[in-house]
């Protein structure tokens, strides 16, 4: 989306872009964003809520009309209805971040994409024993943080074993095993790819059913996951599918969207999830982004035929 702004506006096409992920927006340099304080998803204003919408739909072109500095960004004065969804999606309350403030990066991957990683890699297990999950933490600060890490870690009952990194080389070796998983994948064939967030209450029950949930509908399948432990974004890779088998794709959406979460995280929408919309989104939500880009694009030349179905 970022990418997209920039590229439009270096050949005279304004912009404004819509979303809730401020950090990473504004470090991306996009000319304008309008920003809402939402969970992940949820850019032009709450599901099914159509006031708000049309609101901030308002807002996006007046933003698009009235800024004059590069890098213009303006906070929408909505709310979720409850801050629920801080302590679904980030899990993260004022004691965490007191305990633990250097925290940069939570990670989470599976024994399948471990196995794919030591095949394809050569590197030697993390372990003496495979574990069910594993979570990649990585903090930064002026100061040593392992102590504090190490407080933090010995307060969770789950941890079976763990392996700790102070310099660049030990890093980055485990760094790797994370890392890694996308070309370790891609080496054993052409991945169906999707991209989903599940607020983090939720998401342990999503690791546990999707795998079943696609196996059902596709026995030969493969499920890889890893993804943002933070913000409960899951890449889901699946092995083994046609190209056009869409069968276990639509289990995983279908899933997703069961479970309060959104179908589409980092990559949006595009034209692969198309058909999916609807899990999550409204007619009304439909209608009013149809109008959005009737009023910016009324020829149609901007990604002709992405997010929105064919009227």
């Amino acid at each position: 989306m970022s990418l997209t702004a920039r590229h439009l506006e270096a050949n005279g096409i304004p912009t404004v872009v819509l979303g809730s992920a401020r950090d990473i927006v504004e470090q991306a340099g996009v000319a304008r964003f309008l920003f809402t304080d939402f969970p992940l998803g949820n850019p032009a204003g709450a599901p099914f809520d159509t006031v708000m919408q049309c609101e901030i739909a308002g807002m996006a072109l007046t933003l698009l009309e009235t800024a004059v500095y590069p890098g213009t960004t303006v906070q929408t004065p909505f709310h979720w209805a409850t801050d629920e969804w801080r302590r679904n999606f980030m899990y993260v309350d004022d004691s965490m971040r007191a305990a633990l403030p250097s925290l940069e990066a939570a990670e989470a991957f599976f024994p399948e994409g471990v196995d794919l990683v030591l095949k394809h890699s050569g590197a030697s297990p993390p372990f003496a024993k495979p574990a069910g999950c594993y979570v990649l933490v990585e903090c930064a600060a002026r100061r040593d943080e392992s102590m504090e890490l190490a407080e933090v870690l010995s307060g969770c009952g789950a941890i079976q074993d763990s392996a700790l990194a102070t310099d660049a080389p030990g890093r980055a070796r485990l760094w790797a095993y994370r890392e890694r998983h996308t070309e370790s994948i891609n080496a054993e064939g052409v991945p169906h790819k999707l991209d989903v967030t599940l607020p983090l209450s939720r998401l342990p029950e999503f690791e546990q059913r999707v795998r079943g949930a696609i196996t059902a509908v596709v026995p030969e399948a493969r499920p890889v996951l890893f993804g943002h432990a933070g913000d409960g974004n899951l890449h889901v890779n699946i092995l083994g599918l046609e190209p056009d088998d869409e069968r276990a794709d639509d289990a995983v959406l279908r899933l997703v969207a069961s479970l309060g979460g959104s179908i589409s995280a980092e990559h949006g929408i595009g034209i692969a999830k198309r058909p999916w919309l609807s899990l999550t989104r409204s007619p009304e939500d439909i209608a009013a982004m149809r109008a959005i880009k009737r009023a910016l694009d009324p020829n149609g030349l901007l990604n002709p035929g992405v997010i929105l179905p064919p009227e």
